[in-house]
């Protein structure tokens, strides 16, 4: 079982906290506001181990185990903040860090302790979007420069009939599978696009931009 600090008891580090339970991993949480300390004991109850303390500083995180952990997640809502608690974090040998952060100017800076960033605007933007189309959904990870994404054929879509494999070529992407009926079928040569189908696309951001572009029409 993986051992996960999650540092800040707001909403966010509630949430994450609750799946990461769900999967069965161990989970301390840290935060100096007592109030959001007790929120989140009534929440998670005894699933999860709450502490109350500066995560800012070495010697709370000493005393909740960050010499053990296996994952550090800083979730507090101040950059500034996250980023002491992943530098301590990296000090200390944590092999998995991440980090939310919501100024991309600072990204780097995180990004030179090797931090994940997750960047909130970013993935709120993104759900929004899928919200608002509903004929595709995607994640982005520009760190490798790479897109997936899952979009819905319509029916009038321009490229109806055509066979995937010069999908494939034309776009220099990966498509490995097409859903149907809700169930993914392997891709084939002779595989074609067909109204109502969902393909599921890998490649880089610009060139899956560009197919969903002509398949959406």
């Amino acid at each position: 079982m993986k051992n996960v600090i999650v540092v800040g008891a707001n909403d966010l580090g509630i949430e994450v906290s609750k799946e990461l339970i769900a999967l069965g991993y161990e989970v301390t949480i840290v935060d100096q506001s007592n109030e959001l300390c007790s929120k989140a004991y009534k929440i998670l109850k005894s699933s999860a181990s709450i502490y109350r303390g500066d995560p800012t500083n070495p010697d709370v995180l000493t005393e909740v185990g960050i010499d053990k952990a296996e994952v550090l997640l800083a979730l507090l809502d101040s950059d500034d903040d996250n980023y002491k608690v992943c530098s301590i974090g990296r000090e200390r040998g944590v092999p998995i860090i991440m980090a939310k952060v919501s100024s991309r100017d600072k990204e780097d800076l995180f990004k030179e302790l090797n931090v994940k960033v997750i960047n909130t605007s970013a993935v709120l933007a993104t759900q929004i979007v899928n919200a608002v189309t509903q004929s595709f959904k995607f994640y982005e990870d520009p760190d490798n420069n790479i897109k997936f994404a899952i979009i819905n054929v319509p029916s009038e879509s321009p490229l109806l009939g055509k066979r995937i494999s010069e999908v494939v070529s034309d776009y220099d992407v990966a498509i490995p599978y097409v859903i149907t009926g809700g169930k993914p079928t392997k891709v084939s040569e002779d595989t074609v696009i067909e109204g109502g189908a969902v393909l599921v696309v890998v490649g880089e951001p610009e060139r899956v931009d560009a197919l969903i572009r002509s398949i959406i029409g």
